[in-house]
């Protein structure tokens, strides 16, 4: 997508009073990701592929323009899922990095300027992320799914708000178990929603539940 065109989709997003919108898909991209600091501010994040190379392209838009715009390409396969936005505006983007045949957890750090931070991948192989959570104190919660090879776990990662690990969790109570949803409140408790499906993909049980983790890690309830 051209500066131009995000501009044009801020701008409608804006004047209909709302701040977070899902724009078209990019040529050759996939679908935008987005995410507001509930200031005004919008990031959107893009997937971009040009038949040999990803890459990443992160945009702020602010007061009705767009205010920078970086693209991200290390020389690996790299696919963004979501987004996310601390109290200062740092944003946080989680997704699938790609060795070869190996396939890991991400998240990336841009700072409300525009610069790269840092960026970390999870050690755990067949893992994909989906969702990102930041908590008030800016302690950032990754979550996805993994594919191992017995047993398909939702997975959860804390890191610091410099991106130094903390803790990880799985839940696994089926044949697989899927993260629909992961937020966090003030007190630090994540509330990660999970589907798990028993049996096979045709008449396999379905059941929904919100599992909440303490601030270090803890499964305290599931509801």
């Amino acid at each position: 997508m051209t500066a131009l065109r995000a501009l044009l989709c801020a701008l409608l997003a804006v004047s209909a009073g709302a701040y977070a919108f899902a724009p078209a898909a990019p040529e050759g991209g996939e679908d935008g990701i987005s995410a507001s600091d509930g200031k005004g501010t919008i990031y959107t994040v893009y997937n971009l592929f040009d038949g040999r190379n990803s890459s990443i392209q992160v945009n702020r838009l602010q007061n009705g323009g767009l205010a920078w715009s970086v693209e991200h390409a290390d020389g690996v396969r790299e696919k963004a899922a979501a987004a996310g936005v601390d109290g200062d505006g740092n944003l946080y983007i989680v997704g699938e990095r790609s060795y070869y045949k190996e396939r890991y957890m991400f998240v990336m750090k841009y700072s409300p300027s525009g610069a790269f931070v840092r960026e970390v991948a999870d050690n755990a192989d067949g893992c994909r992320a989906s969702a990102v959570t930041v908590d008030k104190e800016g302690w950032v919660t990754v979550g996805g799914m993994c594919k191992y090879p017995r047993n398909r776990p939702a997975r959860l990662v804390k890191y610091d708000s410099d991106l130094n690990y903390y803790w990880m969790a799985e839940y696994d109570r089926g044949a697989r178990n899927y993260l629909r949803g992961l937020a966090s409140d003030v007190r630090g408790l994540l509330f990660a929603t999970i589907e798990t499906v028993s049996g096979d993909i045709t008449d396999g049980s379905y059941r929904t539940v919100t599992a909440i983790y303490s601030p270090e890690g803890r499964l305290e309830d599931e509801r």
